[in-house]
């Protein structure tokens, strides 16, 4: 009947649709001089002339490093960009604890850190300089 064969001829579709996706993965996954665009979204793929930390430019427009998949960080290695974004983490993290468990005094504006008992905090000067 005609209804059977709208079925057949849908899932023909699908298959021959997911057959191209697949076939699309595996060659993109199999060629080195080639990635996936890690832009959030976009599904396409983008071809360099060197497996290397080189900047590249996917056709939606995102520039990222070629070797490491970062956001393109030339003139500077990719071993030196983790490294410095490391950094950057372990500086946030440092900054947040300081905020969430330090105040400034109140009379010498010392960084005092709040360690137990009530909320009343002096500085360890005792703020003996003004």
């Amino acid at each position: 009947s005609a209804c059977n064969n709208i079925i057949v001829i849908r899932f023909y579709l699908q298959l021959i649709r997911r057959f191209q996706y697949l076939s699309a993965q595996t060659f993109v996954q199999q060629h080195k001089l080639m990635k996936w665009c890690p832009s959030p979204g976009c599904t396409f793929a983008v071809e360099a002339n060197s497996t290397r930390g080189v900047p590249v430019m996917c056709n939606c427009g995102y520039r990222f490093c070629f070797g490491c998949s970062s956001p393109a960080h030339e003139p500077v290695s990719c071993q030196y960009f983790k490294l410095w974004i490391k950094k950057c983490e372990d500086d946030s993290e440092t900054a947040h604890w300081i905020h969430a468990n330090t105040k400034q005094c109140p009379k010498c504006k010392a960084v005092i850190e709040k360690s137990g008992g009530c909320n009343h905090m002096v500085s360890a000067l005792r703020c003996m300089r003004l």
